[in-house]
């Protein structure tokens, strides 16, 4: 495609793309509407309810459980050839595609576009190349960065006690980083994936307290921390048994939801606040480099969230991965 370079702009602008976005319901598509598709090969993307597709009638595809439609991956794909139908013995094409989302769940979270196989291949791979595996490699440098400072916390007996302790807390930040976007890196199409939402919402969790304990512990350190990283430990541990005893994906995001976002705003909050303060009193530079980061951080959280919880949809592309990880470069440095 000769003009490849737009597909990036085109992502970001894609709730006002032009492709065909599907509804709740039923959606038919006569000849004309398949001509614009330039067929034979359709595909459906991203879908998180169960979806049926009929052509001139007879059952084609269906995708999902209908008795148990909700199952937490927003990542569905289906692809259906017309190929087998495209003959004048059958007349002409009517393909009719019903969504069927269960009472009081969003639609789609996408939203649902219907695509030609050739704009579906640029599509999926940016969105993939800026999501699932810019998120895995993001994971992976963490946690390979972090088994680093492990091993300088390990062998540093020399080291001051502190500088031994930040070494110990950048590990466990970068172990939670990777550990909250596991349900990224392993789950995939119809996976059960219920323990790993658990497992990555609790690193969520973990990864900001010890960037905060980070914060707190290198950055004008208070005579008694402890006045602040204990009971946040205790709070963010009430909310981790809780978030392992919830029954289902639904409850998780519910729990998420009430309380999950507003601790992580909690959390954040704190440490813009905290880094505002000490660059105003102290005129520190560090300050001030965690200011600019956590605004960003704060501005990812926005813009993942109110579409998802506001608008009933999810971004094409998160945004928190990687601000997350530019914190994280941030107190490398900071460290170095």
């Amino acid at each position: 495609m000769r003009y490849r370079f737009l597909v990036p702009f085109l992502l970001l602008t894609s709730v006002l793309a032009a492709e065909q976005v599907l509804s709740v319901g039923t959606t038919v598509l006569t000849q004309a509407d398949l001509a614009a598709l330039e067929g034979p090969t359709l595909v459906f993307l991203p879908l998180e309810v169960p979806l049926t597709v009929r052509v001139n009638g007879a059952l084609a595809s269906q995708r999902g459980n209908l008795d148990q439609p909700y199952t937490g991956r927003l990542h569905w794909a289906t692809a259906l050839s017309l190929q087998p139908w495209a003959s004048p013995a059958l007349g002409d094409l009517r393909v009719e595609i019903q969504l069927q989302p269960a009472e009081g769940e969003p639609s789609v979270l996408g939203p649902v576009r219907l695509l030609s196989r050739t704009e579906a291949l640029d599509w999926v791979f940016w969105r993939n190349f800026w999501g699932p595996q810019a998120i895995t490699a993001l994971s992976w440098a963490s946690l390979v960065v972090g088994l680093s400072s492990f091993l300088l916390f390990l062998v540093g007996h020399r080291l001051p006690r502190r500088d031994r302790v930040l070494y110990l807390v950048y590990f466990l930040t970068n172990l939670t980083f990777a550990v909250s976007y596991i349900n990224n890196v392993f789950s995939w199409d119809l996976a059960p994936t219920l323990e790993l939402d658990k497992l990555s919402r609790a690193g969520m969790y973990w990864w900001l307290y010890f960037a905060t304990a980070a914060n707190v512990l290198y950055l004008q350190p208070p005579a008694r921390p402890g006045r602040v990283l204990v009971p946040a430990a205790a709070v963010i541990a009430v909310v981790t048994v809780l978030l392992a005893l919830a029954p289902s994906v639904p409850a998780v995001s519910t729990l998420q939801r009430l309380v999950g976002i507003p601790l992580l705003s909690v959390l954040l909050l704190y440490l813009l606040v905290r880094s505002v303060l000490l660059l105003v009193r102290h005129r520190d530079w560090q300050a001030g480099l965690l200011v600019v980061v956590y605004l960003l951080g704060a501005w990812a959280m926005v813009a993942d969230s109110v579409p998802y919880f506001v608008l009933k949809y999810k971004p094409t592309v998160m945004l928190a991965p990687f601000t997350a990880f530019l914190s994280d470069l941030a107190f490398l440095w900071l460290l170095a």
